[in-house]
């Protein structure tokens, strides 16, 4: 009677393995949407199946009837045939390798502890979503049409297509929204029809490999309503300098532009952010216009508000008088005769030279009637100042009387000369 035996199954030979496959994309990346599969065999039965890389393992199927032979085989020898085991891996598993190219391999091992391992398998792995950025062409804009634009990413699998979903949003309607396709580059076409109204966009990017990344939203805004004119007040003088308050009806209007105008045309004058206060200087004296019209953060520019202005021209200064020139004196020396001579008389003198150009002598004297009677007589002087004048009696000259002589000199530029006058009788 046999109440216990020990039977040992020698088992050397390895297992059976094939090579992993690849499905879900035909990209040669594995994604969101990729499997992995695996698989083994054993004429005795496996005791586990899966992924690896190197000594790495990704995945592992294990059978659990199938722990160690001492206890019970896998399978009854004498059933023939061979035992299967297989799996597959999927996203989470493959994602754990991280995103770049590895060489996976399946691995089997049976009851008896052999391994067989499978030929490798180059897999690119990229699960990181692909998400645009620097989303360009929105904000708040005057115009009705505008484009979108956007960077691409860059790394990871090459991109498959873009998808870009807009959203009207007007002040009386819901928001509704639709999808376009779009080139991968970007460019598109937004258009904000409603005046006051908003759009918003964002792009949808999906690779090769299946990720799926969105984007954040841009707005494009729109303000088409123009600013009011501004109200002009001059609220300061400074020479030529004018201090202007300028009033607004919307703070939103923040840019001056300002042009100074004549009668001959407007020039534009440096824009500057609207303080309540704006200075100008003009140029010249006259008559001018300070004209400022508004611009808004949409680009919307307004009508023009004017203001007159005048600069006056200086007060013509009085002219300071010119003191008269110091003269030089000169005296007039004159020799006088003791007594007239029968028909005439010869004075002569000097004055000094080149102090006068002409030397005068006049006779006065009274007819036996009383009446008075005069004669003249005129000489240059010599450069050296001397002079000799001979002059006839007056006409009718009583020979009674005395006769008054005065000698006078024309004085020269810069000079003055006092005359001199002698009374002589016959």
């Amino acid at each position: 009677m046999i109440y216990s035996s020990t039977v040992t199954v020698e088992e050397n030979t390895p297992p059976s393995v094939s090579t992993p496959t690849v499905s879900g994309l035909a990209s040669g990346w594995v994604g969101p949407a990729t499997t992995v599969s695996y698989a083994g065999s054993d004429q005795l039965g496996l005791r586990s199946v899966g992924l690896v890389e190197g000594n790495k393992a990704v995945a592992t199927t294990a059978n659990t009837h199938c722990v160690d032979w001492s206890v019970l085989p896998c399978s009854e020898p004498s059933a023939g045939g061979s035992v299967g085991l297989g799996g597959s891996a999927g996203t989470s598993a493959l994602a754990a390798l991280g995103d770049g190219t590895h060489q996976i391999q399946a691995r089997a091992v049976d009851g008896a502890g052999n391994v067989s391992v499978s030929p490798a398998v180059a897999v690119q792995v990229d699960t990181t979503p692909p998400v645009a950025t620097n989303l360009t062409g929105g904000g708040l804009s005057a115009e009705t049409y505008r484009v979108l634009d956007w960077t691409l990413p860059t790394g990871g699998s090459p991109l498959a297509s873009a998808t870009v979903t807009t959203c009207v949003l007007s002040a009386n309607a819901p928001e509704v929204c639709t999808d376009q396709g779009s080139t991968l580059p970007g460019g598109v076409p937004i258009a904000v029809y409603d005046p006051a109204g908003t759009v918003r966009a964002r792009v949808t990017l999906t690779d090769v490999a299946g990720n799926v990344g969105v984007s954040d939203w841009a707005e494009f805004r729109r303000d088409a309503v123009l600013p009011v004119a501004p109200t002009l007040t001059l609220v300061g003088t400074n020479g030529a300098y004018r201090g202007i308050r300028v009033d607004v009806g919307d703070p939103g209007d923040r840019v001056l532009l300002p042009r100074l105008c004549t009668a001959a045309g407007c020039n534009d004058l440096p824009s500057q952010t609207n303080t309540g206060n704006y200075v100008v200087a003009l140029p010249a004296p006259g008559s001018y216009r300070l004209e400022v019209a508004l611009r808004d953060d949409a680009g919307n520019v307004g009508p023009y508000g004017a203001i007159p202005l005048e600069l006056a021209p200086p007060p013509t200064p009085t002219p300071t008088p010119t003191p008269p020139a110091t003269k030089r004196s000169a005296k007039l020396k004159v020799t006088f005769p003791k007594k007239l001579g029968p028909t005439s008389v010869a004075i002569s003198g000097s004055v000094v030279a080149g102090s006068a150009t002409k030397v005068t002598v006049k006779l006065a004297g009274k007819t036996t009637r009383g009446r008075s009677t005069t004669r003249t007589g005129s000489v240059k002087p010599f450069r050296s100042g001397r002079f000799s004048v001979r002059v006839k009696l007056p006409a009718g000259a009583s020979r009674t009387r005395a006769v008054v002589v005065t000698v006078t000199a024309t004085p020269s530029a810069g000079f003055k000369v006092t005359p001199t006058h002698k009374t002589l009788r016959h």
